[in-house]
């Protein structure tokens, strides 16, 4: 659980073409609440850079977050890199002025057991760059979304 968290100023990664990569960064599960991620970067990961449970209020600002570019596979990005995963039952998500790039796929919003079985609600996408990734955001849940100066 991550309640009333701020996590500011973090650098989480290896260095790009050191053959190895960041498996996963922050996992917040099974439930979110009243938390912050801002001014953080986590770079060449290959599995998910942030995943959401279920909760209420969660702001991600200022953020970048770069997949692994595998250059030798001739792929742009790591197959099933997620750069943000919201799980399922989050009320109030906002992304702002955050950059997502070389992920399978860069915004993932799901419904999914076992962590919920409702659906998310009010999401906010706003200020994202999302570039080079396979699919930029992936939406399979019935939850209100808000999208607004996405390039």
């Amino acid at each position: 659980n991550c309640n009333d968290c701020y996590i500011h100023r973090i650098h989480m990664g290896v260095p790009s073409g050191s053959g190895f990569s960041l498996g996963s960064g922050f996992v917040f599960l099974p439930q979110v609440d009243s938390s912050v991620i801002s001014d953080v970067k986590i770079s060449n990961f290959s599995g998910t850079a942030i995943t959401l449970g279920y909760g209420f209020q969660f702001w991600i600002v200022r953020s970048r977050l770069i997949g692994a570019y595998i250059a030798s596979s001739g792929a742009r990005s790591s197959p099933q890199s997620i750069g943000v995963h919201v799980t399922g039952g989050l009320t109030n998500l906002h992304i702002e002025a955050t950059n997502v790039h070389f992920c399978d796929r860069g915004i993932l919003i799901t419904r999914g057991l076992p962590y919920s079985i409702t659906s998310n609600n009010n999401i906010v996408l706003n200020q994202l760059y999302i570039h080079n990734s396979n699919n930029n955001i992936v939406i399979e849940d019935n939850s209100y979304t808000s999208i607004s100066s996405i390039s």
